[in-house]
């Protein structure tokens, strides 16, 4: 799992050389929401996978928490 904060916009990119990987571009479209679900990597058929998201929750990472069954 990864977490970060990003105030007031701004990019998102991954520490590599190459370009292609992954880039995010953050903006005031993200107004209200306290967390965002950018990605998820899962397994499928014995195969990893990732998936481009940008789910906004404006209720934080319980949000999130619960989309994904868990309870808090």
């Amino acid at each position: 799992m990864m977490t970060l904060t990003l105030e007031k916009g701004g990019n998102l990119s991954p520490a590599t050389s190459d370009p292609g990987l992954l880039h995010a571009r953050v903006g005031e479209e993200i107004a209200v929401e306290k967390s965002v679900l950018f990605a998820e990597i899962y397994k499928h058929s014995g195969e990893w996978k990732f998936r481009a998201n940008g789910q906004g929750y404006t209720d934080g990472l319980g949000g999130i928490a619960r989309d994904h069954g868990i309870h808090i």
